[in-house]
């Protein structure tokens, strides 16, 4: 299976700005973006994608959409014995959390995260 970076799949559909740091996060993703009730992710979910993202190379620009990064992380997580789901917004979190560069969506749940492809590759060969 091949990764793909967040511009491949997504197309420049919506706008992305430098998320603020105070950015609210709900288990969808950007909290206060979707129907239903407020959830905060699950904070195992969050440890999970922590795992993964400590094992990526950072970089300066935002280049990997969460909602791409959250499928390889459940992937790589289950390899692993660890959470078979994780939400949006447990990967959002978790790259607050590391101090990753984030950029949100204008008007959706997502946001870009400064993950490098190339590490990204690497580890879902070891799946």
């Amino acid at each position: 299976m091949a990764t793909l970076c967040w511009h491949s799949i997504f197309g420049g559909k919506s706008t992305y700005r430098t998320a603020s740091p105070d950015l609210k996060v709900d288990a969808n993703g950007i909290a206060g973006r979707s129907k239903g009730i407020y959830e905060p992710p699950d904070e195992k979910q969050v440890q999970a994608c922590i795992e993964f993202v400590k094992h990526c190379e950072p970089t300066k620009g935002a280049n990997f959409h969460s909602y791409g990064l959250k499928h390889v992380i459940e992937k790589w997580s289950k390899s692993q014995g660890g959470e078979p789901y994780v939400s949006n917004g447990a990967c959002i979190e978790a790259a607050k959390r590391l101090g990753l560069t984030l950029k949100a969506s204008d008007d959706s749940l997502n946001c870009i995260i400064g993950v490098s492809c190339r590490s990204i590759r690497k580890l879902e060969k070891e799946t």
